[in-house]
């Protein structure tokens, strides 16, 4: 099985993804080796398209696998491809920070800058940020199961199976976070 990117996934690939990564918890490099095989080339993509610099991309793809490998035991996020495809940007645009640039980056953020007003950045940043503490203030079995229905595109259905637990219970968790969600963003958005 190949990705091209790291768009949507079929309920196949999703289920393989799930398996290998229960595997990596039970330290299986041989699933560690295939989850690699699987993701290497579109994070390869992500890289390339921030780093601008071949042996820069790989060098911090190669982090960004061992941190996952150290820290495997810890990782709670069920959406894998996410917590991936977001460790190798906050890993570029570290690298980016710490490195002078080159001609090719220094345009790439030219570009970008030119492309986004400061407000916006500013606004979305704040709102990333409220987002992210309204779900980490969510029970840790509502959070769970609103990630795989939200991020992993699974119907009530699918999650039930997969955690072995009620649809109804399913439906309970994902009200319990658009209610939180909605508690804690109100005063935000409005």
């Amino acid at each position: 099985m190949r990705m091209d990117y790291f768009g949507g996934m079929g309920q196949e690939e999703k289920s393989i993804v799930f398996s290998l990564t229960k595997r990596i918890k039970e330290n299986d490099e041989k699933a560690f080796q295939d989850l690699f095989n699987l993701f290497w080339e579109p994070m390869f993509k992500i890289a390339m398209g921030i780093l601008q610099d071949e042996d820069i991309a790989k060098d911090t793809l190669q982090e960004v696998w061992v941190d996952f490998w150290q820290r495997r035991m810890k990782i709670s996020n069920s959406n894998i491809k996410a917590y991936l495809k977001q460790a190798i940007r906050y890993k570029a645009f570290n690298e980016l920070r710490n490195r002078p640039l080159n001609d090719v980056q220094a345009a790439f953020i030219e570009n970008l800058e030119n492309n986004y007003q400061t407000d916006d950045l500013l606004i979305l940043e704040e709102t990333q940020n409220n987002i992210s503490a309204a779900m980490e203030n969510l029970p840790k079995r509502s959070r769970e199961i609103f990630l795989m229905s939200r991020e992993e595109n699974l119907s009530n259905t699918e999650i039930a199976n997969q955690l072995h637990i009620s649809k109804r219970t399913v439906e309970t968790h994902i009200s319990i976070a658009l209610k939180s969600f909605r508690m804690k963003l109100s005063s935000f958005l409005w």
